[in-house]
């Protein structure tokens, strides 16, 4: 067919007239932001260069940020604009975001080393090295650490200046790569003794065995300082061989407790006679410090003995609880025997040792199975003693919401979904119970029926509710499931924070991958638990490796300043899923002696609501690791 020259010039013209209005379009916007930047209103300014650090053209964008900030004088504004070049991560900023940072207020210096670590180029890299010799040195080295291997070069060559060596020391030490490590060997001798200290301390923190010989030759170092900083390196890197030449340091005094604690770790049975020694001299704290952080079979006697103090019994029971292979078990089965709140440090390592001779287990169970009431019965359940588990569902129908809570928590701890927890979550009408109940559920891995959607108008019911859908049925959920995920959606802008992070936790749970651009709107949230909650939700997602998201996590980790916020936004760039479980109790005592709720934020992002013990304890396993954060529910 004959194609029309009339028809195809009035396409293109089309064509060209809507690219020009585009283009024109596309302008309007970052001009207006551009126009705000010189407003009177700081409200005005502060919002357009946010917005500046997001959206529009790079260059334009990035050229009106630099000239604002030359000229800028208020400090919050300053430090938006700081943050939007962060997130443009453009090379150009680097000379200005470099420029008399040591002169700079707290804020805007840290977000300046921030913007830094995240454009990651040479040069930006030197700049950030240069910092560890100002007041963002913390920070500064945390910046460097994240970026790793790349960034040694630039930090090596600061080992041969006097005042940034030991900060510049201590980074390559985290780092730990092999030149990294071979410039610190280097450095071992230097005439400087604040640098030979530093050198020798982040050999211990690199762990590099290629160190050992330079580290046992500075334990007899002239100068004090060096040599309690080998003997900590040589605890860290280990060997056995290091033991007499650690021991002949035991007599001198200035370094004599530091020998102490590296025989500990290389030579537990040689260092326990010192130990009691230095638990009867001025030395006692720090010997206390050395059994209980490093406890081990050969210090049983002596914990032991502590822990018939009531001053010093929970650490005691504590340490005995983590030695090896259940060594400690014994000992501790006396002492609970003997003080009824050692069974709380029985049963954790009950749990912990699972392979215990069978007779030290039953005789173990026995003393806390004697314990009081519902205590008892959660302890029984935290130390796998599976008789215990008729007595716990007769509780979740008490009359005592306390009761059931502890009964649900109890179940979940037991392993294995019970149809009287469906029950009891059912008919319950107590708000903390009822979520504690789901969260057993949850954690079992049950599928419970889908809650009403009233629940999640309801502020003491909502965050059950948000649980609850998590884990219902798809058959449940397919009668309207519309509504119910727009709910959920919608809960991740409730105004109640917990609320948005158990959203953001729920949607995860569910492997809901349409979620991902709501949740990582959270990724700007004021409230750091908020965000936590939404990186680790795209984690296990795989954010990482949606187009729409990965800008967002990119975005917001070039400014944001929580460390662990941080790592489950890295987290979710790398796809690694950080929700596992693992077999980490949290044991905690409370100075109140009642049961009170609190809340609980998990290194993962997941936000639990608890009913402590009548004691004042809580007991919380199954953890990943023992981080977490406990508060007062409000």
């Amino acid at each position: 067919m004959a194609r029309d020259p009339r028809l195809i010039l009035i396409v293109s013209l089309v064509i060209s007239c809507a690219a020009s209005a585009r283009g024109w379009l596309e302008r309007l916007p970052i001009e207006r932001d551009v126009r705000a930047l010189v407003s009177s209103d700081r409200v005005a300014r502060r919002g357009a260069a946010r917005r500046l650090g997001r959206e529009g053209a790079q260059e334009l964008a990035v050229d009106a940020l630099l000239a604002a900030l030359e000229r800028e004088t208020d400090p919050d504004v300053r430090a938006e604009i700081v943050d939007a070049l962060a997130r443009r991560r453009d090379p150009r900023a680097i000379e200005a975001l470099s420029d008399n940072v040591l002169r700079l207020r707290d804020e805007e210096r840290e977000a300046r080393v921030r913007a830094l670590a995240a454009i990651d180029l040479p040069l930006a890299r030197r700049a950030l090295a240069a910092a560890l010799g100002g007041p963002a040195a913390e920070l500064a080295s945390a910046g460097l650490i994240e970026l790793g291997g790349v960034v040694v070069d630039e930090v090596a060559r600061l080992l041969d200046v006097p005042a940034i060596a030991p900060r510049a020391a201590m980074v390559l030490g985290r780092i730990g790569d092999r030149s990294g490590v071979e410039a610190l060997l280097a450095r071992a001798q230097s005439d400087d003794v604040d640098t030979r200290v530093a050198v020798i301390d982040a050999l211990g923190i690199a762990g590099d065995e290629r160190a050992s010989p330079v580290v046992l030759a500075a334990i007899s170092d002239g100068d004090a300082r060096v040599a309690i900083a080998a003997l900590h390196a040589i605890a860290r890197i280990g060997g056995r061989h290091a033991s007499d030449a650690v021991a002949a340091q035991v007599g001198r005094e200035e370094v004599s407790i530091a020998a102490i604690e590296a025989l500990a770790v290389i030579d537990p049975a040689r260092a326990a006679p010192l130990l009691d020694e230095a638990l009867a001299s001025h030395t006692r704290e720090a010997a206390w410090s050395v059994m209980v952080g490093l406890p081990d079979v050969a210090f049983v006697a002596l914990l032991a003995r502590a822990a018939d103090d009531e001053r010093t019994r929970g650490a005691a029971c504590d340490a005995l609880a983590r030695i090896a292979e259940g060594a400690g078990v014994e000992a501790l089965r006396a002492i609970a025997s003997r003080h009824e709140d050692a069974h709380a440090a029985l049963a954790i390592a009950l749990r912990r040792w699972r392979d215990l001779e069978g007779s030290t287990r039953e005789s173990a169970l026995r003393v806390i199975a004697a314990g009081d009431g519902d205590r008892a019965l959660l302890l029984r359940a935290v130390a796998r003693d599976g008789s215990a588990r008729a007595a716990i569902r007769a509780r979740l129908a008490s009359d005592d919401a306390d009761a059931r809570a502890i009964a649900a928590r109890a179940l979940a701890m037991l392993g294995d979904g019970d149809d009287a927890l469906t029950r009891a979550i059912g008919r319950e009408d107590d708000a903390v119970a009822l979520e504690i109940e789901i969260a057993a559920a949850v954690a079992l891995g049950m599928r419970i029926p889908a809650p009403s959607l009233a629940w999640l108008d309801d502020r003491e019911r909502a965050a059950a509710a948000l649980q609850a859908l998590s884990i219902a049925p798809e058959a449940e959920l397919a009668r309207d499931a519309r509504d119910r995920r727009r709910a959920m959606l919608a809960a991740l802008r409730s105004d109640v924070p917990r609320l948005r992070a158990v959203a953001a936790t729920s949607l995860a749970r569910r492997g809901d991958e349409r979620a991902r651009v709501a949740i990582a709107a959270l990724l700007e949230d004021g409230t750091p638990e908020v965000r936590l909650a939404a990186a680790s939700a795209l984690a296990r997602l795989d954010g990482g490796r949606d187009a729409q998201v990965v800008p967002a996590i990119a975005s917001r980790l070039a400014i944001e300043p929580e460390p662990r916020v941080r790592r489950a936004l890295l987290d979710a760039l790398r796809g690694v899923d950080a929700s596992a479980t693992g077999a980490t109790c949290l044991h905690a005592r409370l100075d109140r002696a009642a049961a009170i709720d609190v809340e609980i934020v998990l290194a993962d992002g997941t936000w639990l609501r608890e009913r402590t013990l009548p004691s004042g304890e809580l007991v919380v396993c199954d953890l990943a690791h023992a981080d977490a954060d406990v508060r007062l529910a409000p």
